[in-house]
């Protein structure tokens, strides 16, 4: 790999084609399915298997190189595809002094081939782990972070990426050569997958991530500059949203419809029965895997999210990402509470951040849709006068860019959130509100 050079901070869309031109990013060329021990004492029965042998054979899918498709490179990150092959796990794992190879040879009980259009069901509850298509070959100076793309978090199915020897979930150290894998485990009801799909996305940095986080009292003088957050399409300033001592926005949720709408949130059904086939786009109806929560359900009294159970709520705050830093939210922090409030954290510059064709801002904010699941006990949230939770619930941090990328989060790239209210994953149907009218 050619050695070059990026400018400190989260890189955009251009470097990140220069990196894929410079071979830091790649395509595996050749996929092989990994030899599968089923002597081990140790392997558990796979549950909702009829096969009884596997098969130890290597297959290649392509001989030739492949190219990663210009759609997968969003303005500060890029979508990460699925490889052709699916392994179950009896369990989710980081092992510092193997490869990923070696465990799923050794635990491994099944694989299933999703290669030429072939499609399997992943159950609920159940782990698998997939190959990523794209392996990396980074620089030294050069740090790596993935996430789940909303789409994933909003159906509440649970990924994330190992590299070998790792030491943490979805952070790659800098130089790391080699491939990339997808743990996945649907936590709501059963899915349907196919080869080359999407479901996380992973972003690149030079230097450390935390080095280029906005720490300081200056994120409100920015948002009053910029415009940032807004509180019923007002600027929202003060303490109570901005955090002084780390520079991250305060968010709570949104206890009132958003627009026309009454509804304030959505839990999923108990006991879910349908499967979701996740290359159906625009296809599903919510109410056969989400239950609505209505205003009038909460009123004079708390919304009380239940330990174990799934919600998807809005936030209190509208907000805009200007083109020269990006943001994630923080899924998961004690002062706020037991719970995780976020799988799919990660924001783009440009998100809520509208342009029209003189290049003026036509958009003041967008909302943030969280994926909630409660690890700890249940949970009341109550409403201030203005129809917003009186206590915070997330923080958002900012990133600077390495550099202002050539297109923003929008229609341009594809984006199905943008100028979003209390959106559901892009596989239900446009038109779910109406239902609930």
């Amino acid at each position: 790999m050619k050695d070059f050079h990026f400018p400190p901070g989260i890189l955009v869309k251009q470097q990140i084609t220069n990196a894929i031109g410079n071979n830091m990013i790649k395509l595996k060329a050749k996929k092989e399915i990994i030899h599968i021990n089923r002597d081990d004492e140790t392997i558990g029965d796979f549950l909702h298997s009829t096969q009884n042998e596997i098969s130890k054979i290597k297959i290649k899918k392509n001989e030739n190189d492949m190219v990663i498709d210009q759609k997968q490179i969003q303005p500060a990150s890029l979508d990460l595809t699925l490889s052709n092959t699916v392994y179950h796990l009896p369990f989710t794992f980081l092992d510092y002094r193997r490869n990923v190879s070696e465990i799923i040879e050794k635990f491994s009980d099944i694989y299933f081939d999703i290669s030429n259009g072939n499609k399997t069901i992943l159950h609920k509850n159940q782990t698998y782990i997939i190959p990523l298509n794209e392996e990396l070959d980074l620089n030294h100076d050069i740090y790596a972070r993935c996430n789940p793309k909303s789409s994933t978090g909003r159906i509440d199915v649970f990924v994330r990426t190992i590299v070998d020897k790792g030491l943490e979930f979805d952070k790659i150290p800098p130089g790391y050569k080699g491939k990339l894998y997808l743990l996945i485990i649907p936590q709501s009801f059963d899915i349907i997958i196919t080869e080359n799909i999407s479901l996380n996305q992973i972003r690149f940095c030079k230097e450390k991530l935390d080095e280029n986080i906005i720490q300081d009292r200056s994120m409100e003088t920015i948002s009053r500059k910029l415009g940032i957050a807004y509180e019923n399409d007002e600027l929202a300033l003060g303490e109570r949203h901005f955090n002084k001592n780390d520079g991250s926005i305060r968010l709570g949720v949104k206890l009132k419809g958003i627009g026309d709408s009454k509804i304030i949130g959505f839990k999923t059904k108990k006991n879910i029965m349908d499967i979701m086939d996740l290359t159906k786009i625009n296809y599903y109806n919510p109410e056969d895997f989400f239950d609505p929560i209505y205003e009038e359900q909460i009123k004079e009294k708390p919304l009380v999210l239940n330990h174990g159970e799934f919600y998807l709520l809005a936030s209190d705050l509208k907000i805009g990402i200007p083109p020269q830093y990006c943001a994630e939210l923080n899924s998961y922090n004690e002062g706020y509470g037991e719970h995780r409030s976020h799988y799919a954290g990660f924001f783009d510059p440009g998100f809520g951040w509208a342009l029209d064709h003189k290049g003026n801002r036509n958009l003041k904010g967008s909302y943030v849709v969280y994926e909630v699941r409660l690890n700890g006990p249940n949970v009341a949230l109550f409403s201030d006068k203005n129809g917003n939770s009186q206590s915070k619930f997330v923080k958002l941090q900012f990133y600077k860019n390495s550099q202002i990328p050539d297109v923003l989060y929008g229609a341009d790239v594809g984006s199905n959130y943008q100028n979003q209210g209390l959106n559901l994953a892009k596989y239900f149907k446009k038109n779910w509100e109406d239902k609930y009218k």
